[in-house]
């Protein structure tokens, strides 16, 4: 375990932001769009994408 930040929003219309930023450089974030579209990307803390993902709504 290390340590790290999450940070979080949203709206009423269907918005959601969560990124999360560890001690040790790696990165998950997730954008949920009002579309309905996903975008989440993870990233090792040596700058290597494991996961970037888009997911497209309606």
């Amino acid at each position: 375990m290390v340590d790290g930040t999450r940070y979080r929003d949203s709206d009423d219309e269907g918005m959601r932001v969560e990124h999360v930023h560890y001690g040790c450089g790696c990165e998950d974030l997730r954008d949920d769009f009002h579309d309905g579209s996903t975008h989440r990307r993870v990233t090792h803390h040596r700058g290597k994408v494991l996961i970037d993902e888009e997911l497209r709504g309606e």
